[in-house]
């Protein structure tokens, strides 16, 4: 294929793909401000919530929190220089710093999974990007904070490569430790997760490096790798890290470091360090739904489930998002479980404590916000058809599997969900709509049967900006044909109805224009 061949096949997708962004930007630009002037104006005028309001607010919004012993406080940790802790019936017991608190809770952690790189982020980094390909490199530093050593992954090898300051190869890192040479390395396995940190006493990171089979700990500062766990017969299928960070904060020492291991085949493993420890643990299928959280002491290992009662047990997506439509400003009932873990792997439970949120917004407050789902229902109406699979596959990858830290992602993610179609059905009709309207514009104009059919589609999928899009490229004037009487466009020499050619005009004569030449 000549290049100018190729040039014109690209000019025409390209052509499409640029307008039509520019018109999806321009519809939800319009549909911000629409939304903002609305808002604005519908809003109610708030007065100060009184003593009795404010108490009871933070009441409400505190966090329920076990004792080692079972016992549950309510707290409400504003800044370094407000806490509130209250009993179960919302008596207060302490206000004060956050850092003279004598309540020696649990301290689950709410994040399951620290901030790290992923599969996916890593082949990133090592694909053909705008910056080109950026290699992961780690440094080891001197007390001085000088980079004394360069480790830098080999993605295709799956292994380290050791320089030093100057630039000398000092070795190789993989499955069987640090060696001299690349030929006696093995290869550290099919790369899944990394999560860094640095300990209080080093400036050098060290990294718990997750393959599909096994669990390492690298510490490339004294040249040393472990193997925290390993699972040959079966996959991984996925972890949580909890008070990983105790490694860093010396004042924490009283809690272990602590991984959660689900294997493929649904058994799950401990990983507990300070001391080391691997422990099968034995979860009921009663809790397959419900979040868990693990915190281990220096003398027990506890467990904490919470769960919404009468929310349907289920990873479908359709009812899940029915029930909290259906329950949205209704009280609803959560209830929340303690548990030990034996040294056998067993659960005991200490203590379940049930409670009702409310759910109920300020008086001043529901106007406002019923304007602002009328308004969010009728401007998604033109949003894109296709947003409501794309909120879909964002909502069950990204915050129902893993957390992307990605912010092109995460804005892209607040855009789908903003103009995500809240009324589905009402989408739909009125897609059907301009789709029907370009195929009455579209029908004398049509050059090819495919031209018509993807416009068409086109239009479906996005509604308002795909109909924008269509008539920016497509509009063409109108004639009658000569042969057939009926309405043509002139973006094509035959009539799409007889096929005859356009036509011609009848030669006039031409009048002589004599010079006189001087």
């Amino acid at each position: 294929m000549k290049l100018k061949d190729a040039i014109k096949y690209l000019s025409v997708p390209s052509r499409i793909f640029m307008v039509w962004i520019t018109l999806l930007a321009v519809v939800l630009i319009l549909g911000s401000i629409i939304y903002g002037l609305v808002i604005s104006y519908a809003r109610p005028i708030p007065s100060e919530l009184s003593a009795q309001e404010t108490q009871a607010m933070r009441r409400e919004n505190a966090h329920r929190e076990f004792l080692p012993d079972g016992s549950v406080v309510l707290v409400n940790d504003h800044n370094e220089n407000a806490t509130e802790i209250y009993d179960e019936n919302q008596n207060l017991l302490w206000t004060g710093k956050r850092i003279d608190n004598p309540y020696n809770y649990l301290q689950f952690e709410d994040r399951n999974r620290p901030q790290g790189i992923a599969d996916q982020q890593l082949k990133e980094f090592y694909g053909i990007t705008p910056e080109f390909s950026r290699p992961l490199v780690i440094p080891v530093v001197s007390d001085e904070r000088n980079i004394r050593e360069r480790w830098r992954y080999d993605y295709s090898r799956r292994l380290f490569t050791g320089y030093d300051s100057a630039g000398q190869r000092i070795g190789c890192l993989g499955a069987n430790g640090f060696v001299p040479t690349r030929e006696e390395v093995q290869p550290l396995g099919e790369f899944r997760y990394l999560f860094a940190w640095s300990p209080s006493e080093t400036y050098s990171p060290r990294l718990v490096w997750q393959t599909a089979h096994e669990i390492y700990q690298i510490d490339f500062s004294q040249h040393s790798l472990k193997r925290l766990f390993e699972s040959r017969e079966t996959p991984i299928e996925k972890i949580a890290y909890y008070k990983y960070w105790c490694q860093i904060h010396e004042e924490e020492t009283k809690y272990r470091p602590t991984i959660l291991v689900e294997l493929k085949s649904g058994n799950r493993m401990l990983v507990l360090g300070n001391p080391e420890q691997i422990l099968p643990i034995h979860i009921p299928e009663t809790m397959e739904f419900d979040p868990i959280h693990v915190v281990a002491s220096q003398t027990d290992i506890f467990l904490k489930t919470s769960s919404v009662i009468g929310r349907p047990r289920t990873r479908d997506l359709d009812l899940l998002i029915q029930w909290w439509q259906d329950h949205q400003h209704k009280p609803i009932q959560h209830v929340m479980a303690l548990y030990r873990i034996t040294s056998q792997g067993s659960l005991e439970r200490i203590r379940q404590y049930e409670w009702t949120w409310t759910n109920q917004l300020p008086g001043r407050f529901q106007y406002m916000e019923s304007v602002m789902k009328k308004t969010r229902c009728y401007l998604s109406t033109a949003s894109p058809a296709i947003f409501d699979s794309a909120w879909r596959w964002y909502y069950k990858r990204v915050r129902l599997e893993f957390s992307s830290e990605d912010p092109l992602q995460k804005i892209l993610a607040e855009i789908v969900d903003i103009y995500r179609p809240m009324n589905l059905t009402g989408n739909l009709l009125l897609a059907l709509l301009m789709a029907i309207l370009t195929f009455c514009h579209a029908w004398p104009r049509r050059t090819t049967w495919g031209a018509l059919v993807f416009w068409l589609i086109f239009v479906m999928a996005f509604n308002l900006a795909g109909l924008l899009t269509y008539l920016a490229l497509n509009h063409v004037p109108l004639i009658r044909c000569a042969a057939c009487g009926k309405k043509r466009g002139l973006n094509r020499l035959d009539c799409p109805h007889c096929k005859a050619g356009l036509a011609i005009p009848k030669q006039k004569e031409i009048d002589s224009i004599l010079i006189n030449r001087v």
